[in-house]
């Protein structure tokens, strides 16, 4: 069967753009294959068995995006099987609806997890903590518990395997081994999704914001109404920002759209310096451009943004 299944890292052993595919998984991988090759042409299935852990407003944005590009979206699926034909794949599944359906396709794509490859090294044996999974547990500075050994990037136990993580920790870590005082910090690690639109998440969902227990308000802002996204024909999206109701610090930026991957180093920015929305508002941003979009998704916390209808604004709990 694996002739015709497509793992993580042999996705570019297509000799051509299949006529079919079917991606299976809810990680960025997966999204960002389904929404590629939907660009590309080819037929796409995109099944989702886990939460996509997006804030509720991006992932509804991100489905209505999928369904305008066709990509046929399946969630919650129980009982996965997967066979050969002479065709390419059979897949046979039950959906969140508890309704069984059967796909064909000419290549199924499927992303998986990193493992560490540590077995063979002993580390036990020089007191190096690790996980279940065998990944290193390592403080602020990468250091293990065996204070001369050091470790980064996918083979520690804490955050996701990014290049970003890898390259901070090796950073921190020859700093440190030069006696220096560094810090990895991956709180407002930026969750990034090279889809079309793309997609930049930082910091509280406003599903994390509830389950916290504090006060806080909503701001959407759509990029239909920007400037900058209706002159460059790139409309597709929005921008949605979390703040505390209380302190008017900002919790949580997201954006779906043509610019965010760019604008989220500003979202960590903003978190990490623990921003007030007024911090957002007072300076004077670039017009006409994306940029503008953050602008407005905090002024509509308090239904000030001037290129949208004003809403009657309520504190949540």
């Amino acid at each position: 069967m694996r002739e015709n299944v497509i793992l993580s890292d042999a996705l570019y052993e297509f000799e051509e753009i299949p006529e079919s595919l079917i991606v299976y998984g809810s990680d960025e991988l997966a999204l960002e294959v389904a929404s590629v090759y939907s660009e590309f042409g080819s037929k796409v299935t995109l099944i989702l068995p886990d939460s996509l852990g997006l804030d509720a407003s991006i992932e509804k944005e991100l489905m209505r995006v999928f369904k305008k590009k066709k990509v046929k979206v399946i969630k919650g699926a129980e009982e996965f099987s997967a066979e050969q034909t002479d065709q390419g794949i059979l897949v046979s599944l039950v959906d969140d609806k508890g309704k069984s359906q059967s796909i064909e396709a000419v290549y199924l794509y499927t992303s998986g997890e990193r493992q560490p490859n540590v077995q063979d090294l002993g580390l036990n044996r020089f007191g190096v903590d690790q996980a279940d999974d065998g990944r290193v547990v390592v403080n602020h500075m990468a250091q293990s518990s065996n204070p001369d050994i050091y470790a980064v990037g996918d083979v520690t136990a804490e955050g996701p395997n990014l290049a970003v993580k890898a390259i901070k920790h090796g950073k921190v870590a020859a700093e440190a081994i030069a006696e220096g005082y560094p810090e990895v910090d991956l709180t407002f690690l930026p969750t990034i999704i090279h889809t079309t639109p793309p997609v930049a998440s930082v910091g509280m969902t406003e599903s994390d914001a509830k389950e916290s227990g504090i006060e806080y308000r909503t701001g959407e802002f759509s990029l239909k109404a920007n400037g900058y996204a209706m002159l460059s024909g790139q409309k597709e999206g929005l921008v949605k920002v979390i703040s505390d109701a209380n302190t008017e610090i900002v919790l949580g930026i997201h954006m779906i759209g043509a610019g965010a991957i760019e604008l989220s180093s500003n979202f960590v920015q903003l978190l990490e310096m623990a921003a007030k929305e007024e911090d957002v508002t007072f300076p004077n941003f670039a017009h006409p451009s994306m940029d503008e979009g953050l602008l407005e998704a905090v002024e509509a916390l308090t239904g000030q943004a001037i290129h949208q209808p004003p809403s009657r604004k309520k504190v949540n709990v």
